[in-house]
């Protein structure tokens, strides 16, 4: 056993007093010293017993709230940065999820921000197959978007399609906002050279009156980065872009402008291109009687 003196004694007991918030102990003599072991160690349990121990369960609700501070505590702590909830989500996914807590975005990034220093998984998907970069774009939260493709998040190819098919097209909220995610997933190496859904998912997800005004900057957009003007897949009933334009919107009006049809000839788009259906552009306008300007259809029947 080892002989502790009672000075040394002394210094351990009065420092566990303190930090227990009890008075300092009086100077005691050697015979007293055994006792004191005991009422030190004691003590030491006693505050060991009283120190938080954090779980995987606070490390997925700071991240959810925003909360830095206990997200902190609960990294220092040990906790799993990569442990997940009952849906199979992270933390990550969590702090990347700002769809109803736009407010705390700034916080919600800063906890994401720390979760990757500490070493949390990019891509990992939860139970729905989701990624935190999917929620991310998903809350249209423009600075975890670029947080994560800073740290070489994975940019699924079908994920701008997406956007347009599910967020745009359907959303109440402002396009706007997905349109800055969208460009954001461009900038950093969204595969869109060779696509064949994009252009066509854009002409569809904007044929509502709403949504129309983003329709032939996009179009510009995805065809100055490679997009395909003769997409489409008839493995996936997708129509080619211009064939897509001449389809019916709800109020029996055909998706089209001259502006729109001339940016699509003028870059290679083929008017004898038949869609899923054996028909080109001009047979669906001839087949169910589409009417069109007279100028857009001069300029089909002049490159037919």
């Amino acid at each position: 056993m080892y002989f502790i003196g009672a000075d040394g004694v002394r210094i351990v007991v009065a420092r566990v007093s303190t930090q227990l918030g009890l008075q300092p102990m009086p100077r005691i003599t050697l015979k007293e010293s055994s006792c004191l072991i005991v009422y030190s160690v004691a003590l030491m349990l006693i505050a060991c017993s009283q120190l938080r121990r954090y779980t995987a369960s606070d490390l997925i609700t700071a991240a959810n709230t925003g909360n830095i501070e206990l997200l902190r505590k609960a990294l220092n702590a040990g906790v799993s940065v990569d442990s997940t909830d009952e849906s199979g989500s992270t933390a990550l996914h969590r702090a990347m999820f700002t769809a109803f807590t736009q407010d705390l975005e700034q916080q919600k990034t800063e906890c994401a921000r720390l979760l990757l220093a500490a070493g949390s998984k990019v891509d990992p998907k939860n139970s729905l197959g989701q990624t935190p970069l999917y929620l991310a774009c998903f809350s249209h939260n423009i600075s975890g978007v670029r947080l994560l493709v800073s740290h070489k998040a994975t940019i699924d190819p079908g994920l701008i399609p997406f956007i347009f098919e599910k967020f745009i097209q359907y959303s109440d909220e402002p396009g706007q906002p997905y349109i800055d995610v969208i460009r954001l997933l461009v900038v950093n190496g969204a595969p869109i050279n060779g696509d064949k859904e994009v252009l066509t998912t854009v002409i569809d997800s904007t044929s509502i009156s709403r949504r129309r005004q983003w329709r032939h900057e996009m179009l510009l957009y995805f065809l100055d980065h490679g997009a395909d003007p003769n997409g489409g897949d008839d493995s996936k009933r997708i129509r080619p872009p211009l064939n897509e334009f001449f389809q019916m919107d709800g109020e029996r009006q055909p998706r089209t402008s001259l502006e729109d049809v001339k940016l699509l000839l003028d870059r290679g788009a083929s008017v004898r291109r038949k869609d899923y259906e054996g028909l080109t552009a001009l047979d669906t306008i001839r087949r169910y009687k589409v009417k069109v300007a007279p100028e857009v259809l001069n300029a089909l029947e002049a490159g037919e």
